[in-house]
């Protein structure tokens, strides 16, 4: 199998500078803690372009709050926080494309949020015969894809570290049937799987 070299580096520049603009912009709410009556409470204000859920969890891993946010419902909630006890929370935003995971505290009736992680995820796309892959791998972290079918692994190859990662595949010459792409970034794993 081919790769179109001449044109990937440009796309890949191009599709993650529009997607930082147009989507990792929004993805991270505009938070603040409520300093007014009562002192618990949390607003979200999110401008949208696609559904983000948010979720907030205890330490045990139970859920005390969630809700959905999309363009044409709601962009702004308020949690407020004041039956739930002291403690340290975690708090989900998933969308599309992130995962943004910070660390809230809950001490003496004021809510702080203490730090953040996010999760970049890669974007597929399927143009004709042609696989697209672009991926911000904002860790560095060692980057390996593999492109199988039921019966064979057709592409297994190391791509390396880099920040910014693109990739199309000519898929012509593949018979036609049910392919996954899996793109491996250490120890977590994404697949795309599709009909040709």
């Amino acid at each position: 199998m081919k790769t179109i070299t001449n044109l990937k580096g440009v796309l890949a520049i191009l599709f993650l500078v529009g997607l930082s603009v147009n989507t990792f912009a929004n993805v991270e709410p505009g938070m603040k803690a409520f300093q007014d009556k009562p002192e618990t409470q949390l607003k979200f204000d999110i401008p949208v372009n696609d559904n983000t859920y948010i979720t907030i969890y205890d330490t045990e891993g139970n859920s005390i709050f969630s809700d959905m946010f999309s363009p044409k419902n709601k962009t702004s909630k308020v949690f407020d926080f004041a039956s739930v006890s002291d403690g340290t929370y975690t708090m989900i935003t998933d969308n599309k494309y992130t995962t943004l995971e910070k660390t809230i505290e809950l001490k003496d009736r004021q809510v702080t949020i203490i730090e953040k992680d996010i999760t970049y995820r890669p974007v597929f796309s399927l143009d004709g015969d042609l696989l697209k892959v672009n991926y911000l791998n904002a860790n560095k972290g060692d980057i390996s894809i593999t492109l199988e079918s039921s019966a064979w692994i057709h592409l297994d190859k190391k791509v390396g570290n880099q920040m910014a990662y693109g990739e199309i595949l000519n898929l012509k010459n593949l018979p036609k049937g049910e392919y996954t792409f899996t793109l491996k970034v250490d120890s977590s794993e994404y697949t795309y799987n599709f009909y040709k």
